[in-house]
């Protein structure tokens, strides 16, 4: 899944215009999207995350 959408994106790069010297640009989106998403769910999981929404809840 990810080989091919890593080929898509770069398809659509391309096709929008843009050169050769882009590509790794949207791969280091694509990297920092991965990490923000990585880093989101992580905080998401957290044990004190939790508690705090329902100190929240109870005010």
């Amino acid at each position: 899944m990810g080989n091919a959408g890593g080929a898509w994106l770069g398809g659509a790069v391309l096709t929008h215009g843009h050169g050769l010297d882009a590509l790794p640009w949207a791969a280091a989106a694509v990297a920092l999207a991965a990490l923000a998403v990585t880093w989101f769910t992580a905080r998401l999981d957290a044990p004190g995350v939790a508690v705090e929404a329902e100190a929240a809840d109870a005010c």
